[in-house]
């Protein structure tokens, strides 16, 4: 059941939707110091919600795929450092790296729905995510010559963010 202000929120007078309030309760209840949450245009907030779904989609394959194809091969290989003593040390640290980083992209994508939701006065900190969304793309060109297609996701992202920006 909908407050009607957050309805007109949500749905706008044009009926534009934005799934961040079905997944994301602290969204529905406002951020805390803000009396009066502004209405973000349907054309940037589906740039952010856009960005932020690529960001949970990159999340999930490069925890999926990384885990069956590169670090359970990984642990195979009997030439694993032994720390510790045993290589469960080092078996847990690598994956704990690995799937840290799903993590981290997945906090960005939280903070970018807010950001689709209502106005925080975060022009510059669309851009310091676009950056970091840019910078995330150079990696794979570098150290994989472009053959790991995540920069081509990660560009997109950055493009958005950039783009975002410059309407707020």
């Amino acid at each position: 059941m909908a407050i009607p202000a957050l309805r007109e929120l949500t749905h706008g007078n044009a009926g534009f939707y934005n799934p961040a309030y079905d997944c994301l309760p602290s969204l529905r209840a406002g951020i805390t110091g803000l009396s009066q949450p502004t209405q973000v245009s349907g054309s940037k907030s589906n740039m952010l919600v856009t960005a932020a779904f690529l960001l949970l989609l990159t999340g999930i394959a490069h925890s999926y795929l990384g885990e069956r194809y590169i670090l359970i091969r990984l642990f195979k290989r009997d030439n694993l450092p032994k720390l510790f003593g045993g290589t469960e040390f080092t078996t847990g640290t690598l994956r704990f790296a690995w799937h840290l980083l799903t993590v981290v992209w997945w906090g960005i994508a939280a903070l970018i729905l807010q950001a689709s939701v209502q106005s925080l006065h975060t022009k510059a900190v669309l851009q310091v995510f676009s950056a970091v969304a840019l910078i995330s793309g150079l990696f794979p060109l570098f150290f994989t010559r472009g053959r790991h297609l995540s920069w081509v996701v990660f560009f997109a992202i950055a493009f958005l963010l950039w783009l975002a920006s410059r309407a707020a």
